[in-house]
């Protein structure tokens, strides 16, 4: 491990995350960590770089290793190895309620820093996603978690994801930490344009062979459409007062919901109220990145 070039994914969560990770494990040229969650979860952190380091079991033939988790871009910090702490709780109040018991207050540059005090070395991937369609994304995972009840439009103007959709803050955080040319930054909408490319640029990055390209099409989510977002919203208002009607739930979503024609979801107003909110932010971050018009 120590003598293998280091990178660290960190996300942003919702920009095929899933997908990526299971293209980065199946590559013979990565020693791959699978959310190994130790720079954002405090007692994970303090088990030290030794600890870290030995998260990594490199095989005969990896160039690189590679930290892949989302939630480090997030900047959402807990005290205590929840994924342990909270196994039981999961089952019977979901795991993003039972997290929370362990929640510390977000902080991304604190992460960051730990990142390069940990590997100074590191090369970073981020990818990001225009925020309209990323923020609907996240509703709709935690409406599949059965953790929101909230409508889209009250959903944006109060929970605390809306503050990582600020990308520049975060890219230019990086950008100073590691160097400009060791962090590579990537959209979310070129992969679905051209996916070939996006995967390209990724393994020229790590400097390792391409990708398999046969396996993009391979879905690692089946994702809830936006008439089955709706629908199974109204189903969780039903579940909490009826506990009952939530078994069921995963059956029907993977075999109904996530397969009813689409529908309208962001609504004109609230598309309307994301693009000014995220405005000033986007022209900082099209600077940064010598992009103009970045979704605009």
């Amino acid at each position: 491990m120590a003598n293998l070039p280091h990178f660290i994914h960190i996300g942003f969560p919702k920009t095929a995350s899933t997908w990526l990770q299971d293209l980065f494990a199946a590559h013979q040229d990565i020693c791959f960590a699978y959310k190994p969650k130790f720079f954002h979860w405090d007692d994970c952190f303090s088990k030290g770089k030794d600890f870290y380091l030995s998260l990594f079991k490199p095989k005969s033939g990896n160039k690189i290793s590679l930290d892949s988790d989302e939630q480090y871009s997030a900047g959402f910090r807990y005290r205590s190895f929840g994924w342990d702490c909270c196994h039981e709780e999961k089952r019977s109040e979901g795991f993003g309620k039972a997290v929370q018991k362990f929640a510390m207050p977000m902080d991304n540059e604190l992460i960051a820093k730990r990142i390069h005090q940990t590997v100074p070395d590191a090369k970073i991937l981020i990818v990001i996603r225009n925020q309209a369609d990323w923020l609907a994304s996240v509703y709709k995972h935690f409406i599949r978690g059965r953790e929101e009840l909230r409508a889209f439009s009250k959903f944006i103007k109060e929970d605390a994801f809306v503050k990582v959709g600020f990308y520049s803050a975060i890219v230019d955080l990086y950008f100073k930490l590691f160097g400009r040319g060791n962090v590579l930054v990537l959209f979310y909408e070129e992969l679905l344009s051209n996916p070939e490319n996006f995967l390209d640029k990724i393994s020229d990055f790590f400097g390792i062979d391409k990708f398999d390209h046969s396996r993009i099409n391979t879905r690692a989510k089946v994702s809830l459409t936006n008439r089955g977002a709706k629908i199974l919203r109204i189903i969780n208002f039903a579940a909490r007062k009826f506990p009952w009607v939530a078994r069921p739930i995963f059956y029907l979503d993977r075999k109904f919901l996530s397969r009813l024609n689409d529908s309208k979801f962001i609504s004109d107003k609230d598309r309307e109220y994301l693009a000014n909110l995220y405005a000033e932010d986007n022209k900082k971050l099209a600077e940064l990145l010598g992009r103009p018009n970045l979704y605009t």
